[in-house]
């Protein structure tokens, strides 16, 4: 159902469509389409809001199958960025969201972190003829294909939960760094957003960690949610506004919060901590 926003509905639309398909829609030609698609309802966005799906959340909680756990993660995701949006602190219709991204039939992590950093960096497509997405995207597998020929990435580890998230940190850094190595070789040129916002529980999930360290990479700013102190307000005023469930209902999301009291509201930090990672192996991308 249509919420109002452009980009969630464009979004779900396209994945819509991709899961009628026989064979699973390739990453970087889903890119692509979300691009043109966009374009198609003169809609675009400045920034990417990413959230815990897989990696952490509602994951954590052992009475929840892992389906359960993740549809959890993507309500929460869509709720905190709906608060977001309703106290005027960002704008959804300007902002590509992960957690309107419906599953994809087919895909596997290593799919997800080849789609995500291209709607971060925004490649524009109307330089890129049909034929051309296609050599990308064969290039980028060879790419893809070297570094695990080199004992620098394995890909079963995007499937092997057991992996420890250092280890596995330093896999997706190699394959996002690949993602970045294809667009720069072939002087695709790129509009990245302004900033990627992260929202709830993104500390935890490798995935997430990734596209951040690929944003910095492109100088791109980080920003998360957080519940600061502000001004105390009227008994009044907290009726009016319903602050006070507001503030507990983001609380039991996990939302980071900041020491104070109940007067407190939403809003945007930067983040300009650096990415700490590493990876048993020689072979290290030389990009972060």
């Amino acid at each position: 159902m249509a919420e109002g926003f452009p980009i969630r509905d464009a979004m779900r639309d396209c994945a819509s469509e991709w899961n009628k398909m026989s064979v699973p829609i390739s990453p970087f030609l889903a890119a692509a389409q979300v691009w043109g698609e966009l374009k198609h309802r003169h809609q675009s966005y400045d920034s990417y809001a990413q959230t815990v799906i897989t990696g952490g959340g509602h994951v954590y909680d052992p009475s929840l199958a892992e389906v359960m756990a993740v549809e959890r993660n993507i309500d929460t995701g869509l709720r905190v960025g709906k608060i977001l949006h309703d106290e005027g602190v960002i704008d959804l219709n300007s902002v590509a969201e992960a957690a309107a991204m419906p599953t994809i039939n087919g895909w596997f992590p290593d799919d997800w972190m080849t789609f995500w950093p291209l709607i971060i960096a925004k490649p524009d497509f109307t330089q890129i003829r049909p034929h051309r997405v296609e050599y990308l995207e064969d290039q980028l597998d060879d790419l893809v294909q070297e570094h695990i020929e080199l004992g620098g990435l394995d890909m079963e580890i995007y499937r092997d939960r057991g992996v420890e998230k250092s280890t596995r940190l330093g896999h997706y850094l190699i394959h996002i760094n690949a993602v970045r190595e294809m667009l720069t070789l072939n002087k695709v040129p790129i509009n990245p957003v302004s900033r990627v916002i992260s929202l709830v529980g993104t500390d935890d999930s490798v995935g997430s960690t990734a596209e951040r360290a690929f944003a910095k990479s492109l100088g791109i700013r980080i920003f998360r949610s957080v519940l600061a102190k502000v001004e105390p307000l009227t008994p009044e005023e907290l009726s009016d506004r319903d602050i006070g469930e507001r503030i507990k209902q983001l609380r039991n999301l996990g939302v980071q919060a900041l020491e104070g009291d109940v007067s407190q509201q939403f809003l945007l930090m930067e983040d300009r901590r650096s990415i700490d990672w590493h990876i048993s192996s020689a072979n290290q991308p030389s990009l972060f």
